[in-house]
C-alpha cells in the first residue's frame, strides 16, 4: 500500500541524505534531507532544525530550527531528540522568550520516551530540566533532575547545583553529613574547573575560620574569573 511505499521511501532519501553527509557532501545531504521532510520525515525534520540551530553548515535561523522541531514533534511526538532540542531553545531563549515552564516539559518528554544507552540527548535532558526546576525554584524537584543526571556522568555544573541544594538542606542527607556531601560535591565541579565551587568551597573554609585554605580556594575562584 501507499504508506509502506512512502515510508520505504522516506528511509531510503533520509538514509542517502545521512550517507551523503557522512561524506561532507553537504549540498546533496541537505538536498535529499529537506525532500524526506517535506514528505514526512520526523528525523529529517530534526536533522535540519539541528543545523538550523548550531549555524555551522547551514545559515542560523532559530525561526526556521523552531518550526522544523515542531513539525517533527507533531508528526512524531516521541521523536525524543526533536523535544529535547526545542527544550533547551526556550530555556536559552534562542529566538524565543526564555520560558523554563515550557522548557522542562519538553524535557521531561524527551525523557519519557528514552532508552538508557541508546538516546545520547538522556544525560543532557535531565541537565536542562534540572536548570530549568531551580530557575523555577521547584528545589525538591531539581535535586531528583540532578542526580539522575550525575549518575549519567554528567558532572561539572551539575555537581555544584547539587552541593548548593545540599546546603540548603534540600537533598536528603543527614543534617551531620551536609557539609561534608556538599564539600565532596564542590570538590568534584571545582575539579572541572566550575568557579562557583571554588568560591563555594571558599566560603565553607571560611566559615570555620580555616583561612588559609579559604584563601586558596578563592584564589583559584578568581584566576577562573569569579
Amino acid at each position: 500500500g501507499r504508506d509502506r511505499v512512502d515510508k520505504k521511501f522516506l528511509d531510503t532519501t533520509y538514509e542517502i541524505a545521512l550517507s551523503a553527509f557522512g561524506k561532507n557532501e553537504h549540498e546533496k545531504a541537505f538536498k535529499y534531507m529537506r525532500l524526506a521532510a517535506d514528505y514526512g520525515s520526523d528525523k529529517a525534520m530534526t536533522f535540519l532544525g539541528v543545523h538550523h540551530k548550531n549555524g555551522k553548515i547551514l545559515k542560523p535561523d532559530y525561526k526556521k530550527a523552531m518550526d522544523y522541531f515542531n513539525k517533527a514533534l507533531q508528526v512524531n511526538k516521541e521523536n525524543g531528540y526533536a523535544a529535547f532540542d526545542l527544550g533547551r531553545m526556550y530555556y536559552l531563549g534562542l529566538g524565543v522568550q526564555v520560558d523554563c515552564e515550557k522548557a522542562f516539559e519538553l524535557e521531561k518528554q524527551a525523557i519519557s520516551v528514552a532508552k538508557e544507552g541508546e538516546n545520547t540527548y538522556l544525560p543532557a535532558a535531565y541537565a536542562v530540566a534540572a536548570a530549568c526546576l531551580i530557575n523555577l525554584s521547584r528545589l525538591k524537584e531539581a535535586a531528583e533532575y540532578c542526580t539522575k543526571a550525575r549518575e549519567l556522568g554528567v558532572g561539572g555544573k551539575i555537581s555544584y547545583c547539587l552541593g548548593g541544594l545540599c546546603e540548603k538542606g534540600i537533598m536528603n542527607v543527614r543534617k551531620t553529613e551536609v557539609t561534608s556531601t556538599a564539600m565532596r560535591l564542590y570538590e568534584e565541579a571545582a575539579n572541572e574547573g566550575v568557579a562557583g565551587a571554588m568560591y563555594a568551597l571558599g566560603n565553607i573554609y571560611k566559615s570555620v575560620n580555616l583561612m588559609e585554605e579559604a584563601e586558596l580556594w578563592y584564589k583559584k575562584a578568581a584566576d577562573k574569573g569569579l
